[in-house]
């Protein structure tokens, strides 16, 4: 795995070096030892924050945060904050991939005064992993009405619907609501992308689970939603 994450000529490889090696290890202990499989693996992510692609760059970032290391969560919730939009969902899904409370108020902050929709979204959605539906109508919204940006050439539009439906799917399957079941069952059923329907198809799965966890019966809920 350091090979492939240092030295393999394809940066596609060397971005999911990385990102295999953030789900494979353990999350650091309260009290570490000086030495250990997980400290090996952060300073060799370390290593890859050299990498002249920025992707594998954030890959190696979010791996370290995924481990416990404080720097990385640290610089994640710095870029929160950064003001390009892209930066700020990559660092809102990766603090939203811990799971962690301690992060509620950024979520609600970036909801809130988010100056990109997609930044939104992605706050949304990490509030919905702390089991929180704050954004449900912003996702509901953007799933069924997204609206393109104009003039930026390097972002056309199609692109843009694309990922912020994405992203929406994303949020309310993260919140596990059933009332989001009919809108992403049309989705699933009529999308112009098949990236779309895997998104739709994956929130579905994840409110399936949450109504498992929770005892109710999913075809039901869902079949009262959509009356």
């Amino acid at each position: 795995m350091a090979t492939y994450l240092l030295d393999h000529e394809d940066v596609t490889v060397r971005r999911n070096a990385a990102l295999v090696l953030g789900l494979l290890g353990e999350r650091t202990p309260p009290t570490p030892p000086r030495q250990g499989p997980v400290g090996g693996v952060v300073k060799l992510l370390a290593r890859a924050m050299k990498d002249p692609d920025e992707g594998v760059r954030h890959h190696a970032l979010e791996a370290m945060a995924r481990l416990g290391n404080p720097e990385a969560k640290q610089e994640l919730t710095f870029m929160t904050n950064s003001g390009i939009g892209s930066q700020e969902v990559f660092a809102l899904q990766a603090l939203a991939a811990l799971e962690e409370p301690r992060y509620h108020d950024t979520f609600r902050y970036k909801l809130e005064t988010g100056a990109h929709l997609e930044t939104k979204l992605a706050a949304a959605m990490g509030l919905g992993l702390l089991r929180s539906d704050e954004g449900f109508d912003v996702a509901l919204l953007a799933l069924r009405r997204a609206k393109a940006r104009t003039g930026d050439p390097n972002d056309p539009p199609e692109g843009q619907l694309i990922r912020i439906r994405q992203l929406a799917a994303a949020a309310l399957g993260a919140m596990g609501s059933p009332r989001a079941l009919p809108f992403l069952a049309g989705l699933l059923d009529d999308s112009v992308d098949p990236r779309l329907q895997v998104s739709a198809a994956r929130a579905i799965l994840q409110i399936y689970r949450a109504s498992r966890r929770q005892g109710a019966p999913f075809a039901m809920l869902g079949e009262r939603q959509s009356r």
